[in-house]
């Protein structure tokens, strides 16, 4: 990791466990201020115990990230050749 990123890795976990939880914002806030990923703020987040809002309101751990996937059942796909 190089020393740019390991910095706003650092300034994630300071901000994570310094500021109360309401002011944080959402994962994409957070993502977007630090110029982060928001799966490494997700996953940084999670493993400071800290639950984050996601964009659409939800809480980190409370969906699944593959749950809007869509999947199609074999019929489907073979319909559309």
């Amino acid at each position: 990791m190089d020393r740019m990123t390991r910095a706003k890795v650092d300034s994630l976990v300071h901000q994570l466990r310094t500021c109360p939880t309401g002011e944080l914002g959402s994962i994409e806030d957070l993502a977007r201020k630090l110029q982060l990923d928001p799966m490494i703020v997700r996953r940084i987040a999670e493993e400071q115990g800290v639950s984050l809002q996601d964009g659409s309101g939800a809480a980190s751990g409370d969906t699944d990230p593959n749950q809007s996937t869509q999947v199609m059942s074999l019929d489907e796909v073979h319909d559309e050749r």
